[in-house]
């Protein structure tokens, strides 16, 4: 089966800066590399979820796929075509395959419009149906996220927040996406609301045949809801392969010390038990470290990490970017 999304040498880059002084110092340009030749492949019907400490680039991609940042390099093949070399009238006739669930459901509402108007506009907007259709598909939509027709004509400052992002959801599949690209989308939700949302997206890919990318610094939650985990640090993908073996048997010592780190409600906390932390910071994007980027921070690292950069392996199912991955299962599948 071919990749929905096909995501190949992706990179994402910054201009800082350049000061005078800079110039007449005659030092070089400095770039910011958010996303640094990122390779991924999401299957149709699949829940990609990328995960990462903050700062790590999963936002800069995500805004990258959908079109808000401008890639240096790289390609973006969604259903066959390369979407970096659409022009403009051709991108922004493709944009309602792939649509946007933000973080923040309280800033990405506009509070001057009521529910009934922001899904109208983007119904008239990119054509989905005839004007006397319009009534209906709002009731559909909003009833497939679990609201009635009576929130239509209510203002998003009526609403809590649950239920404003189930209307960025409903907005997002106005246009019959054949992507939806869900960015820490219960990050800014309590925890009893968190469950419901992430329910619905399960629901909605079941009804919808729907294809995700998750992002999400939440490990539990990447777990329950993805099928795919890609897991990357400092704009390069670590790890990457199906959701249960990354997570039952993590190769990286990147993404054992993340999942080590995270805190585990069926485990009892054993204060005899040494876990592995990550130390020190995470290095800046404009100074990025020689050879395997982890190499500073990593308990397993050697000269040869600091020198020479590992290979990542495309073609595996499961693939790892470290030149000593770990190959024993540490703990039996009992993660």
């Amino acid at each position: 089966m071919d990749a929905l999304l096909h995501i190949e040498d992706l990179t994402v880059a910054f201009d800082l800066k350049y000061r005078i002084t800079d110039a007449l110092a005659r030092r070089e340009r400095k770039k910011l590399i958010a996303v640094d030749e990122v390779d991924l492949d999401l299957m149709p019907g699949d829940t990609l979820g990328l995960v990462g400490e903050s700062g790590c680039g999963k936002t800069s991609l995500a805004r990258a796929i959908m079109g808000l940042y401008r890639p240096s390099e790289g390609r973006i093949v969604l259903g066959g075509t390369d979407r970096t070399k659409l022009s403009g009238s051709e991108f922004r006739r493709s944009c309602g395959d792939i649509q946007m669930v933000f973080q923040d459901p309280y800033s990405s509402l506009n509070p001057r419009m009521t529910v009934r108007q922001m899904l109208k506009e983007e119904l008239v907007k990119h054509r989905m149906c005839g004007k006397s259709e319009i009534p209906g598909r709002i009731r559909d939509i909003l009833e497939m996220v679990g609201l009635s027709e009576e929130h239509a004509d209510r203002y998003p400052s009526s609403f809590s927040g649950g239920q404003r992002q189930r209307i960025c959801i409903a907005r997002a599949l106005a246009l019959n996406p054949k992507i939806i690209v869900a960015d820490e989308p219960v990050s800014a939700l309590d925890v009893s609301i968190q469950a419901q949302i992430l329910n619905l997206f399960v629901e909605l890919q079941k009804k919808l045949n729907l294809t995700i990318l998750f992002i999400s610094h939440d490990l539990q939650v990447v777990r329950y809801i993805s099928s795919h985990v890609a897991v990357m640090y400092l704009g390069r993908i670590m790890e990457y392969g199906e959701a249960e073996e990354i997570f039952r048997h993590p190769r990286h010592p990147y993404t054992r010390i993340l999942l080590e780190a995270a805190p585990r409600m069926d485990v009892p906390v054993n204060p005899d038990e040494v876990r592995e932390i990550i130390h020190g910071e995470l290095p800046s994007p404009m100074n990025l470290p020689t050879g395997c980027r982890f190499h500073p921070r990593c308990p397993c690292a050697t000269e040869l990490c600091a020198k020479e950069e590992p290979l990542f392996d495309r073609s595996a199912s499961h693939r790892c970017a470290c030149h000593y991955p770990i190959m024993e299962d540490p703990d039996d599948g009992q993660r």
